[in-house]
């Protein structure tokens, strides 16, 4: 995308990871347009893993990535689509935080207090918790 625009990748990855624009216009805006260029026939959901090589980057853990078709540390994102048979346009997603990733749903207080740490390091906002990919879709 960076290069298409003429721009440098890091100010671009910059401007996305930590810029204050809001987001929720932009989203809103990139459906209308979809959906009237796509007019779907239907609305489908999917989870998609992003492989990563560590486990430090946001989200990381040990599990089942399409990508790879194999376990593996992987980010996901839940994503809805407008489609129809002969095209598909994403809509919306929404980063999949795993419960390994809330220092909320660990009893055990010095394991939270890691886990608290490594959001900290990723700059996770307090208000993001894991939420179960299904209740991802339906927001």
């Amino acid at each position: 995308m960076a290069e298409r625009l003429g721009v440098d990748h890091q100010q671009l990855q910059q401007f996305v990871t930590t810029s204050t624009w809001d987001h929720v216009e932009v989203r809103r805006r990139l459906a209308v347009w979809a959906a009237g260029f796509v007019d779907p026939d239907a609305l489908a959901v999917d989870d998609t893993g992003f492989p990563k090589d560590g486990t430090s980057s946001p989200g990381v853990a040990r599990k089942y990535c399409g990508a790879l078709g194999k376990r593996g540390n992987c980010q996901v994102g839940v994503s809805v689509h407008a489609v129809t048979d002969w095209t598909s346009a994403a809509v919306d997603w929404r980063w999949f935080l795993p419960e390994s990733w809330d220092d909320h749903k660990i009893d055990d207080g010095q394991a939270a207090a890691e886990i608290a740490r490594k959001r900290a390091r990723c700059s996770i906002p307090d208000r993001v918790r894991h939420r179960e990919k299904w209740r991802l879709a339906l927001a």
